[in-house]
């Protein structure tokens, strides 16, 4: 998945390359970051992880959430906002050594800079997006809720149904808010095919 994902973004002109790190002892994992060539300070980052669990294809948890942060990185593509936007697929979400979870977003806000953390105005993650029903925002609720506020905003602009709600530590989004940075774990809800052999393209909605 991170060598396809990693061709998709090199395709579309991003500067595309994979962050390595460790998940335990034996085990190791990456995410694929790209950003625009030439590109600033990154204002809005767009994630997905790119893992799912044993026995499970993933197509809702979380191809839909993949599928959405490419199709958005070819949209932004040579656009004026592309230097302003970075996408990261994360690796190693689902896995959870010893109760540990979220690992390859924890790893990258571990590198971030203090320069990085400041001008971060929104992180945004895509997980289990597959259904259509109205868009549910969330977030832990102990970081800033500006994030959450910001897409439920811009989705009400779009006259995209959406609204926050406060969540537990659900997602990518969690290292995020944890440091202090605005974020919002964008999810279409309950999925009964989650984590099941059933959660599969034809129970997801194009």
């Amino acid at each position: 998945a991170a060598r396809y994902v990693l061709r998709e973004l090199s395709s579309y002109g991003y500067e595309a390359r994979r962050m390595k790190f460790r998940v335990s002892p034996t085990v190791r994992s990456s995410n694929v970051l790209a950003r625009w060539p030439g590109g600033g300070p990154h204002t809005v980052l767009i994630g997905a992880h790119l893992d799912t669990v044993r026995r499970s294809p993933g197509a809702n948890d979380n191809g839909s959430g993949v599928g959405t942060m490419l199709e958005l990185a070819r949209y932004f593509a040579g656009r004026p906002h592309a230097p302003s936007v970075r996408f990261v697929a994360f690796g190693a979400e689902e896995y959870q050594p010893n109760g540990k979870h979220h690992i390859g977003s924890a790893a990258y806000v571990r590198r971030m800079d203090q320069d990085q953390r400041n001008e971060l105005a929104v992180m945004v993650s895509a997980d289990m997006i597959g259904k259509l029903r109205p868009f549910i925002v969330g977030w832990i609720g102990i970081g800033p809720r500006a994030g959450v506020r910001a897409v439920v905003s811009a989705a009400r602009r779009v006259d995209v149904p959406a609204h926050g709600e406060r969540l537990g530590d659900l997602s990518d989004n969690g290292p995020f808010e944890r440091a202090g940075m605005p974020a919002a774990f964008l999810w279409t809800g309950f999925e009964p095919h989650h984590h099941e052999p059933t959660d599969r393209v034809p129970n997801v909605d194009r």
